[in-house]
């Protein structure tokens, strides 16, 4: 698990990196760390003013998510409790997608992606970042 939590924390570092100027619409899968938030607010990616939208399945996991973003105190967050292809975004539009499902790319994800980027959620992204894992993940 060292090696995964290390890679995890280089790639994280890459893809949450800031832009020329602060995304003022995010969407991300944070887990019950938010440390990709963390770092792009540590990074200046985002300020307390960006809309940070999160998802996450699991109940607990996305009250624990609730609570720390309320702690960092954002101004404008929303924590989806479903399975990411069953949300909604068709009132949302974000400029920095980071979904990192821990999982599988299922058939029922990817045609959700095709329907956000089809619509206004994911179309005035300035950046889109996936990644997706195999059962293997658990033997590396």
């Amino acid at each position: 698990m060292d090696w995964d939590q290390h890679t995890k924390s280089v790639i994280r570092n890459i893809i949450c990196k800031p832009s020329s100027e602060v995304y003022q619409s995010i969407l991300v899968l944070p887990s019950g760390t938010c440390f990709d938030v963390k770092q792009m607010l540590e990074d200046k990616a985002i300020n307390l003013d960006t809309r940070v939208v999160a998802i996450e399945r699991d109940k607990l996991l996305a009250g624990i998510i609730r609570t720390k973003l309320q702690e960092m105190h954002f101004n404008n967050f929303e924590v989806f409790n479903e399975d990411l292809h069953k949300v909604d975004l068709s009132k949302e539009s974000f400029d920095f997608i980071y979904l990192d499902t821990c999982g599988n790319l299922t058939p029922q994800i990817l045609s959700w992606m095709v329907e956000q980027v089809q619509t206004k959620a994911f179309k005035s992204a300035k950046s889109i970042n996936l990644a997706f894992s195999s059962s293997s993940r658990s033997f590396s």
